[in-house]
């Protein structure tokens, strides 16, 4: 319930009229023609106080709504004392004496809409006081306005509430025009939750223009396009990138269309699908600068099929390099064509067009090497085809023929080369062999010759024996040597741990008579167990240590120091870069304060016959490191040296962990 003013049908009564006046003929016959009800109350006092009103005068419509309701609506008639016989309409009489009473004390009209349940209808009521104790009653049946307004508060209500369910935002404007009938701004009609949480809308918006919060939409042709729909009634669709009012670097999606003298705007937040497609856009561009820079030919393909079945396949991209394969100039040769227009050949070279479809039915990556027929020269191609969806693959492919050449070639000179030197060691081997029994022989006779022919023989006789058999010595241990070398060649007994403490003390206890013979000192350090071949490490130690005790500075005594390192491959890598065991290394060395020897030297004693000394200085065949390196080889692992003259040497050997 609530009040209601009556509009410019109600006729001007608030003229204070006395009752007389009122019931003149004149006025009686005016107040019969209007629609509305009208009543004229008296005030009835007692003591100056007011205690009922009686009816003064009742026009047509009054008078035919007493013949509906329970209520007299007559001349003379009292409103409370003359309906107190009916106890249930006490409180809705009591109801209309205190609006009337407000009326007389206020001296100001007092207005209601009331629902009269017996008539269902909706009546407004307006008291208009008209004297001291005069109270003009005018009423009205406003069932059919009411119930519009309610169906239009719902159209509005049920409007709303499918704007806000809009996950766009949505704006109504009405146009505002000029003098001239140009429209030069737009008015807030109706807008939606989203675009006013979007936009930040003012609680007083529906009083706002559309320039006075938005004065960007005048940039990039926005104001006008919409004004173009108004003038034309054609709808537009369009993006910007807007760059005022606080959204800045915002890109919209907005749909206009006409609405009376008006729009309405419809509009998205596409920035991040924007910035979206930038960035996939861009990293397709940076990724066919990585194809067309890739040495590989990459070229991808899409399935045609008939009746579910391959028949075809369609070029969809391709980089440089496969264009240069396929002698052309421009992609667009390519791109849409089919494989077998192009190349009908394919389908029975190498079996690549049974490649393409197996690889798309198995959904598997897959690498071939195929040869594939090119005329008098052969023509490998090493593919790789990769499944990216159910019709669609990338092959990326190379022309290998010429490492195929050079790996047949290779191939070739290393089984000749694993051919001659396996003659070469059987050669050393049988030689040693052969030379060992002449020179036991010549030893023999010139001992004999020394025994029992010494006399006749003088002493430049024996002398040349004696020089004789010294060099068959040297010869035999020379061939020792070299039979040795050969021997770590053939052999390839499978690794067993071997614990170099132990083997230490063994070597040692070898050159147990060198080492007093030299008052040497060996230090050594607790060694590590690792797979190898126990009597080829066992040659290492020995011919290390006994170079180390050879070597030696007259004016003081040999130390030796045998010390043991575990380091990991990065550690390692920086003593040797081509180190690549993942386990790591155990560094192994063998220090002595020696003679030494020049740096420059370093790769040179490490071959074959190579002394940087002479045979009457310091004994030997040169071949002793040389022994020791193929050793570290064949345990896959490195030697190196470092030396100064004059201050020792130090040899470190990396044997793999594992």
């Amino acid at each position: 319930m609530g009040f209601h003013t009556f509009g410019r049908e109600t006729p001007n009564i608030n003229d204070r009229m006395q009752l007389n006046e009122i019931a003149t003929v004149p006025y009686r016959r005016l107040l019969d023609t209007i629609p509305d009800g009208v009543v004229c109350f008296q005030a009835m006092r007692t003591d100056g106080l007011l205690t009922d009103f009686r009816i003064a005068f009742v026009n047509q419509i009054a008078r035919s709504l007493s013949d509906q309701y329970i209520i007299k609506i007559q001349v003379g008639t009292c409103l409370l004392a003359d309906h107190a016989h009916l106890p249930a309409l006490a409180s809705v009489l009591t109801y209309y004496f205190d609006l009337q009473k407000e009326a007389i004390e206020t001296g100001q009209p007092v207005a209601v809409t009331r629902w009269l349940e017996r008539l269902k209808r909706w009546y407004a009521f307006q008291f208009e006081p008209v004297g001291d104790d005069l109270i003009m009653a005018v009423y009205r049946d406003v069932t059919e306005a009411i119930d519009m307004t309610r169906q239009r508060d719902e159209q509005n209500r049920l409007q709303q509430g499918i704007l806000d369910a809009s996950i766009n935002s949505i704006i109504a404007y009405g146009a505002i025009r000029n003098n001239a009938g140009e429209v030069v701004d737009f008015r807030f009609l109706q807008y939606n939750e989203v675009a006013r949480r979007y936009l930040s809308l003012p609680p007083d918006v529906l009083k706002r223009t559309m320039l006075e919060l938005f004065p960007g939409s005048m940039q990039d042709g926005i104001m006008s396009r919409y004004v173009r729909v108004v003038e034309t009634g054609e709808p537009v669709r369009f993006r910007t990138d807007y760059q005022a009012d606080g959204l800045q670097g915002v890109c919209f999606d907005i749909s206009v269309v006409k609405m009376d003298d008006g729009i309405v705007l419809t509009f998205l937040d596409v920035t991040a699908e924007e910035v979206g497609r930038y960035q996939l856009n861009e990293h397709a561009r940076q990724l066919q600068l990585i194809l067309d820079g890739a040495i590989n030919s990459v070229v991808s393909f899409r399935a045609v099929r008939e009746a579910g079945v391959i028949v075809d396949f369609v070029y969809e991209s391709l980089n440089q390099s496969a264009l240069g394969y396929l002698q052309a100039t421009d992609k667009a040769q390519f791109l849409g064509q089919r494989l077998l227009e192009l190349n009908p050949g394919i389908r029975h070279t190498g079996g690549i067009f049974d490649m393409y479809v197996n690889c798309l039915a198995s959904q598997q990556v897959q690498r071939h090497t195929v040869n594939v027929d090119g005329g008098d020269n052969e023509l490998w191609l090493d593919l790789s085809i990769v499944p990216i969806s159910a019709d669609q693959l990338v092959v990326s492919f190379m022309d290998t023929t010429t490492i195929m050449q050079n790996q047949r070639q290779l191939e070739t000179t290393v089984d000749e080369l694993r051919k001659s030197n396996a003659n070469l060691e059987q050669f050393a081997y049988i030689a040693s062999h052969d030379m060992q029994e002449p020179l036991r022989k010549i030893n023999a006779f010139g001992g004999v010759l020394m025994d029992q022919y010494a006399p006749q023989l003088g002493e430049e006789g024996s002398d040349m024996i004696r020089r004789m058999q010294s060099a068959t010595i040297r010869m035999q241990v020379l061939i020792d040597d070299l039979l040795l070398y050969s021997r770590l060649g053939n052999q390839k007994k499978p690794f067993k741990p071997v614990n170099l403490t132990a083997l230490l003390t063994d070597v040692l206890l070898d050159l147990d008579e060198a080492i007093r013979q030299k008052n040497a000192v060996v230090n050594t350090a607790v060694l590590p167990t690792l797979p190898g071949d126990e009597t080829q490490l066992r040659q290492l130690l020995l011919n290390l240590l006994s170079n180390a005790l050879k070597f030696t500075q007259p004016s003081r005594p040999p130390v030796v120091s045998i010390t043991c390192q575990w380091l990991t491959l990065k550690a390692t890598q920086q003593q040797l870069p081509g180190a690549t065991h993942s386990g790591g290394y155990y560094c192994l060395r063998i220090q002595d304060n020696g003679i030494g020897f020049d740096p420059k030297y370093t790769d040179r004693i490490m071959q074959m016959f190579q002394r940087l000394h002479g045979r009457n200085e310091y004994p030997g065949t040169g071949i002793g490191l040389a022994i020791v390196q193929k050793v570290t080889e064949n345990h896959r692992g490195y030697i190196r040296a470092e030396s100064e003259p004059g201050k020792g040497a130090s040899f470190f050997v990396y044997l793999p962990i594992g």
